[in-house]
Order: structure tokens, then sequence, then C-alpha cells
């Protein structure tokens, strides 16, 4: 499977830490980096790296494309070993868009495909299959989104415009889906984007109780 992950030039630990994970996982092999957009601008730089991506992908041929940010890790093998002979079933079927590998949202409808759940509101960007054809559709969203993240948001609430919070509204007409068991998350690490050390994954185990 082709695709990119993406990557701050500054951030030479995480770009060891993926390389080491394509040498571990063969199903990572063809994701190649993508030099990530630095911006000051609270999420600027992760939604212009983003739309580089599915622009690039854009330009490809392939069915489908995996986009990955380089905190990604896998803490259940036998879960992803799973995930990947399942995922083999059903890679061409139709009825599915998105395939998001650290689901973050409202499970919509259980074993909409077997061993898959449809989930609405993700708001994990961290990695994610898409189907070529639907990123003609994302893309624009990802725009507009970026666009109001230069314009600034002021609150209340979360920040409509940040990647994993303006495709909320496509998923509730689109097929977004996650494997039933949880295999990945974010390396817990410092956050060029929170200015922080973050820890999310306690979220991401806790799926299956949404």
């Amino acid at each position: 499977m082709n695709g990119f992950y993406i990557n701050l030039a500054h951030r030479t630990d995480r770009r060891s830490h993926f390389e080491k994970l394509k040498n571990d996982f063969p199903f990572f092999k063809n994701i190649k980096r993508m030099e990530a957009v630095y911006s000051k601008q609270y999420g600027v730089g992760c939604a212009a790296s983003h739309i580089n991506c599915l622009s690039e992908c854009q330009k490809q041929s392939e069915p489908y494309y995996l986009i990955m940010e380089d905190d990604f890790f896998i803490f259940n093998k036998t879960h992803f070993n799973n995930f990947t002979k399942e995922f083999e079933k059903i890679k061409d079927d139709k009825d599915w868009d998105v395939i998001t590998l650290t689901p973050r949202g409202k499970t919509q409808i259980k074993n909409f495909k077997p061993y898959f759940n449809k989930i609405i509101y993700n708001q994990a960007a961290t990695a994610y299959i898409i189907k070529s054809d639907f990123i003609k559709k994302l893309l624009p969203i990802m725009q507009n989104g970026l666009k109001g993240l230069q314009n600034g948001y002021q609150g209340p609430g979360p920040n409509p415009y940040c990647t994993d919070q303006c495709w909320k509204p496509i998923q509730l007409e689109s097929n977004w889906l996650y494997f039933h068991q949880i295999f990945g998350g974010q390396i817990p690490s410092y956050s060029d984007i929170e200015g922080r050390v973050v820890n999310y994954n306690k979220r991401f185990l806790e799926q299956y109780n949404y």
C-alpha cells in the first residue's frame, strides 16, 4: 500500500521511530516521508501537511492510500495482524470510504462489515486509509479548514477548523470504519502542536465503550 507519513524536519526522533516501524511491519514498507509544514499558528501546519499528502495521492493511480503521522505506533501486534488479514478481504469493497487505524469517536454500527465497525465523529488523524475517489470530497473540506485556522478562532469549544474536527460532518454521510480489535495509538511524546507531552492512548483503548 502506498501513502505518506508526516514528519517535521527537526523531529529526527519520530523519523527514526517511524522508519523502524516500516522495518518491523511490512504493511507500512511503501509509506514515504512527507516533510511536515511548520507553523506557529495552532493546527495550521498539521492541516497543511495532510492536504499536501492527499494532493500528492491525487497524482497517483492507486485505489486507496494510507496517510499517517509520525507518532503512530502499534501496542497490540496480535490485533494488528488480525486487522491486516481482514483488511485484505474487504480492501476492494465499494461500501467504505475511510478506515481509521486509531479510532476515537462514536460507534454508529457494529459489524458494518465483518470485524469492522462504522464510526462517526472520529477525531484522530493519526493514521487512516482513504479511498482515492473519496479524496476529492475530503480535500476541499480540509482546505476550508486550513483557511479557518489561518484566520484564527476564538472559541468557545474545540476549534472546528482543525483537521480532526472539520471532517466530522462528512462522516455522517459517508462510511468510516475501524477494526473491532484496537491495535494502534500515538507514542507518548512532546507535541509541537500542543507544546507539551501528550498521551492519548487511554482513549483509543476505551473506544470499545463508545
